[in-house]
């Protein structure tokens, strides 16, 4: 996933650990970051993705990391450079699974991200059709899959 950032602005490239009115956990790498920590596993040094949390406040766009027409994804483009697989760069520790993670589908992506929000929003139909820009009856159809 991609996540945009404002105040200050950033982008961050991970994988979605879990979501919740407060914000949001992901493990990744700031995408300024993202060449020279691909190089540095390239090298073997030993590094590893940050698990961080931000604040739902600050969260402005959350984007699947998919390929565009020719244009390869960040994980793709990752992959060549570091020589190692994003599914495997995110894995944790303790049992812990992400949510959404590299080579899930899009459509696993988009069903578990509207589940997570409406989830995350007290079960609140209204709410979470609004965050998730949805009418009420399309978020009913996402949720009856």
């Amino acid at each position: 996933m991609l996540i945009t950032l404002n105040t200050p602005r950033e982008k961050f490239w991970g994988a979605l650990l879990e979501i919740s009115p407060a914000g949001l956990s992901v493990r990744g790498v700031d995408l300024n970051s993202l060449d020279d920590f691909a190089r540095q596993l390239r090298a073997g040094d030993p590094v590893a993705p940050a698990a961080v949390f931000f604040p739902m406040h600050r969260v402005e766009r959350v984007e699947l990391d998919v390929r565009s027409g020719e244009i390869p994804s960040l994980s793709e483009r990752f992959e060549s450079k570091s020589g190692r697989g994003a599914g495997t760069l995110f894995e944790l520790s303790g049992g812990i699974q992400p949510e959404i993670t590299v080579g899930c589908t899009l459509a696993q992506a988009q069903r578990r991200l509207v589940r997570a929000t409406y989830d995350a929003v007290g079960q609140d139909l209204a709410h979470a059709a609004e965050v998730l820009d949805l009418s009420e009856d399309e978020l009913r159809s996402w949720l009856a899959r």
